[in-house]
C-alpha cells in the first residue's frame, strides 16, 4: 500500500491537491481536492503499463471547462429537480436553475464545484482518503448547512468503495450524491467492444426536458433490456444514446448490492458496480461540447460516446415522487451511502 500527495494549483479557498493511491497489486486511484474528482483508475496490463480507465483531465482547470462533470462528486442531489423546486411539510423549497427551469446536479455551486480538505489513512488491508467540506445554504441554494465526508477506499482485493457521510445538519434538506464516474475500459475512443449488464426491469420515463413523470416501465423486449449480458454499442445506436435511469432490484438497504457489471470483451477488464441504493443512472455521452481533450487520448480530440457514465443513486427527482425512494434528510439527522467499482480481468 502506497500513498502520494502533489500540489497541482491554486484556488480561493487554498491549495488544489492530487491524491494518488496505490494497493498491492499495483492498482491506482487519483483523486483532486476540486470537486472530489476520481482522476485516474490505473490498471496493469500485461505488458506492465498502466491503463487508465475512467475519463479524466491533466489539469484541474479543464474539469470546469465543459458540462460533462467527469468523474466528479456532484451533490447535494445528482441529477434533474423539476423546476428547480420541491414542497416538504407543506413548505416550497426554490432551488437554483441551470438547465432551463430546473435543476441539474445542484446547481452551479454544486459539491463539485467546491475544493475540499482531507486526511489519508493507510493500513494493511486498505489506503484511503476522505474529504471534508462544511456545506452553506447561503453558497449552494439548499436549505440548510451540513458537512459532508467523501472517503475513498482502496483495497486489496482491487475495489474502489467511495463513502458519501452527511451530518451536523441545520435545517431538514435533501442529499441525494453520487460520483458522475465515466468508463471506459479499452485503449479505443469508442465502446465498441463493451457489454453491459443492469440488474433492472424497469426504466423511468421521463419527459421531453428528462424529467422523470413517475412512471416506471418495464424494459422487457426493449432497448432498455440488459438483464442479461448485453453488446452495449449496438444498444446505444438503435436507442440514439441513452441517458436513462434504471430501478435496479432490491430494497435501499444498509448493505451495498451489485446493480450492474461492464465488460470489455478484448482486454477482459471489467467492472462491477455496487450501491445501496435503488437507481442507476446511464448516460453515453452522445453530445459533447468542442475542443475536450481527455488525458488518456494523448492528444486526440474527445468524441461522442466515447465512455459510458454510470451513476449510482436515489432515483432522480424522488422527492417529487411516492416510491422513488427518500432522500429527505431531517434537521440534525445523519446519513451514510456507497458505491463500490470491483475491478477484476476476466482472462487472468
Amino acid at each position: 500500500m502506497k500513498i502520494s500527495f502533489e500540489i497541482i494549483g491554486k484556488v480561493d479557498s487554498g491549495d488544489v491537491s492530487k491524491i494518488s493511491m496505490e494497493n498491492n497489486n499495483g492498482v491506482v486511484i487519483s483523486t483532486l481536492t476540486t470537486g472530489v474528482t476520481l482522476q485516474e483508475f490505473l490498471v496493469p496490463t500485461e505488458t506492465g503499463a498502466l491503463k487508465n480507465i475512467v475519463l479524466g483531465f491533466s489539469d484541474y482547470e479543464d474539469y470546469y471547462k465543459n458540462n460533462l462533470y467527469t468523474c466528479q462528486s456532484v451533490g447535494r442531489v445528482a441529477g434533474r429537480i423539476g423546476k428547480a423546486s420541491y414542497t416538504h411539510d407543506m413548505v416550497r423549497y426554490s432551488l437554483p436553475k441551470n438547465e432551463g427551469e430546473n435543476c441539474l446536479h445542484s446547481g452551479p455551486e454544486g459539491m463539485q464545484f467546491q475544493n475540499w480538505n482531507y486526511v489519508t489513512n493507510l493500513t494493511e488491508e486498505y489506503v484511503e482518503t476522505k474529504f471534508v467540506r462544511r456545506l452553506y445554504s447561503s453558497v449552494d441554494g439548499f436549505p440548510g448547512d451540513m458537512s459532508v465526508s467523501i472517503t475513498y477506499r482502496l483495497n486489496n482485493s482491487n475495489c474502489l468503495s467511495i463513502f458519501f457521510d452527511a451530518f451536523d445538519v441545520t435545517e431538514t434538506t435533501v442529499f441525494n450524491p453520487t460520483n458522475h464516474v465515466y468508463f471506459n475500459l479499452s485503449g479505443k475512443q469508442d465502446l465498441s467492444s463493451h457489454e453491459l449488464q443492469i440488474y433492472s426491469d424497469y426504466r423511468l420515463e421521463l419527459d421531453s426536458e428528462l424529467i422523470p413523470t413517475g412512471q416506471k416501465i418495464n424494459v422487457d423486449g426493449t432497448n432498455y433490456d440488459f438483464r442479461k449480458t448485453t453488446d452495449l454499442l449496438p444498444r446505444i445506436e438503435a436507442n440514439n444514446g441513452f441517458d436513462d435511469a434504471f430501478v435496479v432490484r432490491g430494497e435501499t438497504c444498509d448493505h451495498v448490492k451489485e446493480v450492474a457489471i461492464l465488460h470489455d470483451k478484448e482486454s477482459g477488464d471489467g467492472i462491477e458496480i455496487f450501491s445501496n441504493r435503488n437507481g442507476l443512472v446511464i448516460y453515453t455521452m452522445d453530445i459533447i461540447e468542442d475542443n475536450i481533450y481527455f488525458a488518456r487520448d494523448r492528444g486526440t480530440i474527445a468524441k461522442g460516446r466515447e465512455a459510458i457514465a454510470m451513476e449510482a443513486q436515489t432515483l432522480p427527482d424522488a422527492v417529487k415522487h411516492k416510491g422513488f425512494g427518500d432522500i429527505i434528510l431531517d434537521k440534525g439527522h445523519s446519513v451514510n451511502y456507497e458505491i463500490g467499482f470491483q475491478y477484476f480481468n476476466s482472462s487472468k
